[in-house]
């Protein structure tokens, strides 16, 4: 019996830890979460060869990291990078930037560095230009895009509102991907740009990619945070002293 019992103490102990270590417990073996896992995946790589271009083959944007780790690491990025006053939301805005990029099968990382390169996380930020929110979007360019996508504007709007900017920001981009044939050097530029006047660049063959380099390189910043975090994680094996510790306790509860 007390053999047994031991047994299975093991077992649960290692269940709850292999457990943890996946991205959803109740659904990984399910063809369901196989295919969403599939399919997020190749959303990133997608993205990623379209901004690396060439470089993609050499960069670790190419590994197949794990989705909740991605979206774990957006979570936190998200709260460390917000101003103070926006921290109780920050949550939300994480969320709103994965469920965004999903919607028009965009690598979240993406719209992270965009963000980033745009506003450094300032919902308050106002551009030159009339540039406003995070995305640093014009109104006029909200407008627009709204009745393009269909996207209602009601009257608690706002472009300040991290939630409304962020659905505005990536449909835009996800219209300028589309125009320029997902050519990433192309609707990343056009993003700062305009698309009238990235036509005009073009036509005369003087196509800058100042901006795209900026937010490629946020980009890849993001993937090293992502590859750093990943390589210090502890081991299995090196977890054995809390395996110990939850094994005692479960025996202790066992056997009250």
């Amino acid at each position: 019996m007390k053999k047994f019992m031991n047994t299975l103490i093991l077992a649960v102990v290692f269940t709850f830890v292999l457990a943890s270590r996946q991205s959803t417990p109740a659904l990984a073996s399910s063809k369901h979460y196989g295919r969403a896992k599939i399919n997020a995946i190749r959303t990133r790589i997608i993205q990623a060869t379209e901004i690396l271009d060439d470089q993609f083959t050499k960069n670790i944007a190419r590994n197949n990291y794990n989705d909740a780790q991605i979206k774990n690491f957006i979570v936190k990025k998200v709260k460390a990078s917000l101003p103070d006053i926006y921290q109780p939301r920050s949550q939300k805005i994480a969320e709103t930037i994965i469920s965004q990029s999903n919607l028009y099968s965009m690598d979240p990382l993406f719209v992270v560095a965009l963000i980033e390169n745009e506003s450094k996380f300032n919902p308050k930020a106002l551009g030159q230009f009339g540039e406003e929110g995070l995305m640093q979007i014009k109104p006029s360019t909200a407008t627009w895009i709204a009745k393009k996508y269909h996207l209602a504007i009601g009257k608690q709007y706002s472009l300040y509102n991290p939630t409304h900017n962020i659905k505005f920001g990536v449909a835009y981009i996800d219209y300028l991907r589309k125009k320029y044939h997902r050519s990433g050097k192309f609707y990343i530029e056009a993003y700062n740009l305009g698309p009238q006047r990235m036509n005009e660049f073009m036509k005369r063959h003087e196509v800058r990619i100042t901006y795209h380099h900026q937010v490629r390189s946020h980009y890849l910043a993001l993937y090293e945070q992502i590859e750093k975090s990943s390589t210090q994680d502890l081991s299995l094996m090196e977890r054995y002293p809390r395996i110990a510790r939850m094994k005692a306790k479960l025996k202790q509860l066992l056997w009250a």
